[in-house]
């Protein structure tokens, strides 16, 4: 338990108003309340599921918003039992903006916010614990490791993890996470390349000015959990993404025209475009972790030129913490309670963004069926949340009403304690126990491939709670030239070359949903683009356009809801045209 107290000083005062002469000092002592505040999420970001080499927002920083409220929140809870010691002449207060409270009152008062405020500091400070170890290996490097569950033993996901970390190929992240709060893990690094230039053409000159990209490579982590009954529920958007090679470097030449009187002439200009190649395994979902067993997340996929794998391994750490804390502060029994209600009301993910619009594709998708660059406001976008209005319904249900009963909500907990010093002697319960008994969510094992005739291009699995939404990309990127720009001015010319976002990959959003009788219904919306075959350097006409990459891919699009029928074995569903050559998508369920 954190220690409060900063200071107490015993100070001699001249006793005023109604102090007896026998009476014990008054004394000043201050607290610090901002290490005891629940920290209080204001807004849950939002991170893209869709390729990365695009600006992006750094969510490296701690979320401390909401921690100023938390404070003066705190100490209006913790005055009510001295209120009535603190409105005697000669008592004072004062209160910081960073969270420090000095306090003049009798040594009595001050132990007993002492000892309130030390209740709130170890019931606050609980906290759900996930480890997270994510596994970068390439396909087919450990055969027994080829299969696709979706959930394990503890003991060999133990295993899984020691026998992949001796390759090499483990990354591990211990999560605590407080209820109602946000984590959020950046462990990546940043690499710049010049990938375009700003063309500026004069009347008779040409200058070039290199623009420098960033792109990210790494894992980065954004979660909220709940423990709730027999595990944890996590909402986790989770991406690992990794270099296809090095980054290929290309010498282009720039040829300007000149006009004068003299007649035309050309200059012939060669510059360097970087071009980054990356692979990426993003997942947005909310799953539940059983104790004493780990949930996997494995995504897979291979094209011509890429093969890579990543499994996240997630587990919940750690004894459940109760749903209820009690202090006896009152001298009939009565008592302060505190609720966690991330219990009854557990965070899920969001998902947001148009997956497929009418008469809207081309506008909302156009880089991913073209070869646009990516825009930062196209969909999809995930984050993990837990709304008020689902809270404030759980404090509802799980509160008892009764007079003279002071309730407070902070973020996800709940604070019930008698609103006066002298109650009437019946001591009414703050709560009702038997209510208190959260369940343990229902999920559903998901296991989905794309695959082309009868060769597996991507596969994906996972455990998802049931009803809610989850997503998934997994695919490679590189930079590429697809066209040029005329600049022209008075005198001279030059094409100025487009430099663009390939991507090949398949994006997935799924919900499932259980019937009474074991059925499933699953909710799929997919894109898939698969290149046909590796991309051309194609000519173009010299001293007139440049060259371009050229490039087919194979496209599907799915938008459908199918039904499962209740069997004791997996179940699959197959959307897309079967035949030679033709993409499909198959979604199971069990």
């Amino acid at each position: 338990m954190k220690r409060i107290l900063l200071s107490a000083a015993f100070l001699p005062v001249s006793f005023v108003g109604g102090e007896s002469p026998g009476a014990p000092p008054l004394v000043w002592r201050t607290y610090d309340l901002a290490p005891l505040a629940p920290c209080e999420v204001v807004e849950s970001s939002e991170q893209s599921l869709l390729p990365l080499l695009v600006p992006r927002d750094d969510f490296s920083e701690s979320n401390d918003g909401g921690r100023g409220r938390a404070c003066d929140w705190l100490a209006e809870v913790a005055f009510l039992p001295v209120a009535a010691e603190l409105e005697r002449e000669g008592r004072s207060w004062q209160a910081t903006s960073d969270g420090k409270l000095a306090v003049y009152a009798s040594p009595d008062a001050q132990a007993l916010l002492e000892r309130e405020l030390g209740f709130f500091g170890a019931t606050f400070a609980a906290a759900v614990r996930v480890r997270v170890d994510v596994i970068d290996d390439e396909v087919g490097s450990d055969a027994a490791e080829r299969t696709w569950p979706t959930r394990l033993p503890a003991a060999a996901a133990d295993e899984l993890v020691q026998r992949a970390a001796a390759r090499g190929r483990v990354r591990s992240a211990l999560l605590t996470i407080a209820p109602g709060d946000e984590v959020r893990v950046d462990d990546t690094r940043e690499l710049r390349v010049i990938t375009d230039y700003e063309v500026e053409v004069a009347q008779h000159s040409a200058a070039y000015d290199p623009v420098e990209s960033a792109y990210r490579v790494g894992t980065e982590l954004h979660a909220r959990a709940a423990a709730v009954a027999d595990g944890v529920q996590l909402a986790l958007v989770a991406r690992h993404s990794a270099e296809l090679g090095p980054v290929r470097e290309r010498k282009f030449a720039y040829v300007a025209r000149y006009a004068t009187e003299k007649g035309v002439t050309e200059s012939v200009d060669e510059l360097v475009f970087q071009a980054p190649q990356i692979v990426q395994h993003t997942e947005a979902l909310t799953t539940f972790l059983p104790r004493g067993e780990a949930v996997l997340l494995r995504s897979a996929y291979t094209n011509l030129r890429t093969n890579t794998r990543c499994t996240f391994v997630l587990r919940g750490l750690g004894e459940p913490t109760p749903v209820a804390s009690g202090l006896e502060l009152y001298g009939n029994g009565q008592r302060i309670d505190v609720v966690d209600l991330s219990r009854f009301a557990p965070p899920y993910v969001r998902l947001s963004g148009a997956l497929l619009e009418p008469d809207a594709i081309r506008r909302k998708l156009s880089g991913f069926f073209d070869t646009n660059r990516w825009e930062w406001s196209l969909p999809i976008a995930a984050s993990p949340v837990q709304p008020d209005d689902e809270l404030e319904l759980a404090r509802q249900m799980h509160v008892a009403e009764r007079d003279g009963l002071f309730v407070s909500r902070l973020g996800a907990w709940c604070v019930l304690q008698p609103s006066s010093l002298e109650p009437d002697g019946r001591a009414k319960p703050n709560l009702d126990a038997a209510a208190l008994t959260p369940t343990r969510p229902k999920s559903v094992e998901l296991d989905v491939r794309l695959r082309r005739g009868d060769v597996e291009l991507a596969r994906w699995g996972a455990s998802v709670v049931e009803g809610r939404a989850a997503a998934f990309t997994v695919g490679a990127e590189t930079l590429g030239i697809d066209g040029a720009n005329m600049e022209i001015a008075q005198g001279a010319a030059i094409h100025d070359p487009l430099t663009s976002v390939f991507f090949d990959g398949v994006l997935v959003e799924v919900v499932p949903r259980r019937s009474p009788s074991g059925a499933v219904d699953l909710d799929v919306v997919a894109r898939a683009r698969v290149l046909d075959a590796e991309p051309e350097w194609a000519t173009g006409r010299i001293g007139g356009t440049p060259p371009v990459d050229r490039a087919s891919w194979g496209t599907l699009i799915v938008d459908e809801r199918v039904g499962l029928p209740a069997t004791g074995e997996p179940r699959t569903a197959v959307l897309g045209l079967s035949g030679a050559g033709g993409l499909v998508l198959e979604v199971g369920a069990r």
